[in-house]
């Protein structure tokens, strides 16, 4: 999204020159704004491949060359994640569960094209973009933590492993199943098996660490030797 004193840059996508000057006035009275006009699809796509930093589109269902779901497919298709939303003379429920459903931010009927109705269209679509770039991005960077901890788990030369408390399950390293003699191919290491792996004089202690961690919420920073 812009920042504060840059402007925002919106394509217009409408082929009749009255209702696409209707919607300029509309959205015009907005701070910061600057309008691009086209007035079909190909010329949308077009656009929209060459200048990334468009933040919302606003575009017409019926277009000489398609409606406004197909080209919200394409759009779609083409991983372009621009806001969308989509003008209409129809008030069909159906084709605004369909536009949505296909990517659209929203859906407007030209009937209440106040520039009220289009200012908070717009700034929903922007802040709804904002935070799913937001999630995007902190969902990458914990794909990215998790790929190198998992790197670091595999090269290292020490049996690991981690015990997921709420599923019950248990994931070890490859060392740790050399270290245990388990082969790849058996079945998945489970904290019974575990317990019955440790050393007697490590047991105890191992327990207790454990029981501790999820009782009392404290550290586990717990190694034992393999019996």
């Amino acid at each position: 999204m812009a920042q504060s004193n840059e402007k925002i840059k919106i394509l217009i996508v409408e082929d009749d020159e009255v209702e696409r000057t209707a919607v300029r006035r509309a959205i015009h009275h907005l701070a910061n704004v600057e309008i691009l006009e086209v007035e079909d699809s190909r010329s949308a796509i077009a656009i929209l491949e060459k200048d990334h930093n468009i933040e919302c589109v606003f575009l017409d269902y019926c277009l000489p060359d398609g409606d406004g779901l197909q080209l919200i497919q394409q759009l779609r298709a083409a991983e372009i994640q621009v806001p969308l939303v989509v003008l209409t003379g129809q008030g069909d429920e159906q084709i605004a569960a369909r536009l949505i459903q296909a990517g659209a931010s929203d859906y407007l009927s030209k009937e209440n094209l106040s520039p009220e109705n289009l200012s908070r269209s717009l700034y929903q679509a922007l802040r709804v973009h904002l935070a799913e770039q937001e999630a995007a991005q902190a969902n990458q960077q914990l794909r990215e933590s998790e790929e190198r901890y998992r790197l670091v788990v595999e090269g290292s030369n020490e049996g690991i492993w981690d015990w997921y408390v709420d599923s019950k399950k248990l994931y070890c390293n490859n060392r740790l199943r050399e270290i245990v003699e388990l082969s790849n191919n058996e079945v998945e290491l489970n904290k019974d098996m575990l317990g019955e792996l440790l050393h007697p004089e490590d047991f105890e202690r191992v327990r207790q660490a454990i029981k501790n961690h999820i009782d009392k919420h404290e550290e586990l920073a717990v190694d034992g030797a393999a019996d």
